[in-house]
């Protein structure tokens, strides 16, 4: 199945898209591939491209390639994750970034999608996605001591429809937290799990192979 590109390129402009919350989930994203170490990446949906060339400019000797369905993004692979292993033939990556992408293609495809990451795939594969929750949070700060701690509230009342871009949410009423879970246990250990506190809209999952 080809899915056709929800955006244009000008959908990526700096100052209307990187909001200081998504800037610390670039944080996050770029802080795990530079964690594992790997010799090759494989990041999915370029995006405004921030995150790419911090990547190519951090870790020496390590080849960060791209796959984009937009091909006037420049990916290394033009196409959709849908034939990411038809793509890609027979070459792995050590490590797959795929952040807040999965929701752009309806649900009852994902288990597939993350099956072929397994073909194309020697070690991790971080994945992030948008979430629908209500955060509470508790904030102490005396003299040489402060303390966070957050509670995340899955809004499983709340009804997701299609809004051009995502066709499913977390923790809404159509998708529980259980349900993907269990598909990335199908084929993947879960090693890390967490909300970003500076970005509660972006869950990550650290997944082994």
């Amino acid at each position: 199945m080809i899915m056709k590109k929800q955006v244009d390129k000008s959908h990526y402009d700096f100052i209307k898209y990187v909001s200081k919350s998504r800037w610390n989930s670039y944080y996050h994203q770029i802080e795990e591939v530079i964690s594992s170490n790997p010799n090759t990446v494989l990041v999915v949906g370029i995006g405004d491209g921030i995150v790419i060339d911090i990547l190519r400019n951090s870790i020496k000797n390590c080849i960060v390639d791209t796959i984009d369905i937009d091909p006037q993004l420049n990916p290394t692979y033009v196409g959709s994750i849908t034939e990411v292993d038809e793509l890609l033939n027979v070459k792995k990556y050590d490590v797959i970034l795929c952040s807040q992408v999965l929701e752009h293609i309806p649900f009852d495809m994902l288990e597939k999608i993350i099956s072929k990451f397994t073909k194309v795939n020697n070690k991790k594969l971080i994945i992030s996605l948008p979430e629908q929750n209500i955060k509470v949070g508790l904030s102490i700060k005396i003299p040489k001591l402060f303390l966070n701690a957050y509670l995340y509230i899955p809004r499983f009342y709340k009804e997701h429809k299609f809004d051009g871009e995502h066709y499913w949410e977390l923790g809404t009423k159509q998708t529980r937290l259980n349900s993907v879970r269990d598909i990335f246990k199908e084929y993947y250990k879960i090693s890390n799990e967490y909300v970003v506190n500076e970005n509660s809209y972006h869950r990550f999952f650290i997944l082994d192979k």
